[in-house]
């Protein structure tokens, strides 16, 4: 599994050359690290929220498999590996005017599975719809 840290580098701190310029170069020098952070920090907020995404399908896979294992010893309790929350990821956000603004995205877990539940749903009454005779053709 790769290391979240290590796919967006850390940004070296020109500390002693910052303090040695002039006020002008300082505050052009911080910007520009300003705007690389904030890039590195939604590099890593959107990589965290891939690894969430996978977390979530492994856990619903390790659902499905214990599913299995529950109906065969007849164990009628439901079993669910993850509990989901609200989740928020950190996102930084740069105004027309160049301020820059720390604010949280939620992520909403319960889409997937929504998606997936209306499709479901949407098969059953394409398959109860269909005629039979189109069925009985297709197969000929």
């Amino acid at each position: 599994m790769k290391k979240l840290l290590t796919l967006v580098p850390a940004l070296p701190l020109e500390s002693q050359n910052f303090i040695e310029t002039d006020p002008k170069e300082r505050i052009k020098i911080g910007l520009k690290q300003l705007q690389a952070q904030s890039e590195r920090i939604n590099l890593l907020s959107a990589e965290l929220e891939r690894a969430i995404w996978e977390f979530q399908a492994i856990a619903t896979q390790v659902n499905q498999d214990s599913r299995f294992f529950r109906v065969k010893q007849r164990h009628a309790k439901r079993f669910q590996i993850c509990e989901y929350r609200s989740v928020y990821l950190p996102v930084i956000r740069q105004k027309s005017g160049g301020r820059f603004v720390v604010v949280s995205r939620s992520m909403d877990l319960s889409k997937p599975q929504q998606k997936a539940f209306s499709l479901v749903q949407q098969l059953r009454k394409w398959i109860i719809r269909k005629p039979t005779s189109a069925i009985s053709e297709s197969h000929e």
